[in-house]
């Protein structure tokens, strides 16, 4: 079974941008091992990811609950946590993950809808028909949760008026 190397030789190769795939193949492990040593050195190679994941997780706790099913894998959430990314900037989209997300962004606006998440229902992410509380945010915020500050919010929006690009 191959083996990770040093702590102090994983940092070196992250400090000369080597790619977790490309760590993965020089010692013959996963890229998944390779983040998860990453994870416990607590270096987040990709901050936007995390960021995204942090801010949907202000809207919903997917998966929290113990007595449901984790639905953090569901293509709806996918496609938000894509969008999140690509509001962000996050230049590490792969080209099929942006059009993913700008296709998430653009289905919102012709529909009129917005992405719910009900975690107790049988399909617990559905598109329903945007309402005026909804402002320009593509999720419906839960009734009973405080709302982070406008700037906090934008990359859960559509833009203004202008098209979505790719």
């Amino acid at each position: 079974m191959a083996a990770l190397p040093s702590d102090a030789e994983l940092l070196k190769l992250y400090a000369l941008g080597k790619k977790n795939p490309e760590i993965a193949a020089m010692y013959g492990v996963t890229p998944q091992a390779v983040n998860y040593r990453f994870d416990k050195l607590n270096i987040k190679r990709r901050p936007l990811t995390t960021q995204a994941n942090d801010l949907i997780g202000q809207v919903w706790k997917i998966g929290s609950d113990p007595d449901t099913i984790a639905h953090h894998g569901l293509s709806p959430i996918q496609y938000l946590r894509m969008w999140v990314r690509y509001r962000l900037g996050d230049d590490t989209l792969s080209a099929r993950q942006l059009t993913n997300a700008v296709n998430f962004g653009r289905r919102l606006q012709r529909e009129g809808t917005v992405l719910q998440y009900q975690a107790q229902d049988a399909q617990p992410f559905s598109y329903v028909p945007r309402r005026p509380s909804d402002g320009r945010l593509v999720v419906r915020w839960p009734a009973d949760q405080p709302q982070p500050e406008a700037e906090v919010l934008e990359p859960l929006e559509l833009p203004e008026e202008t098209p979505l690009s790719e």
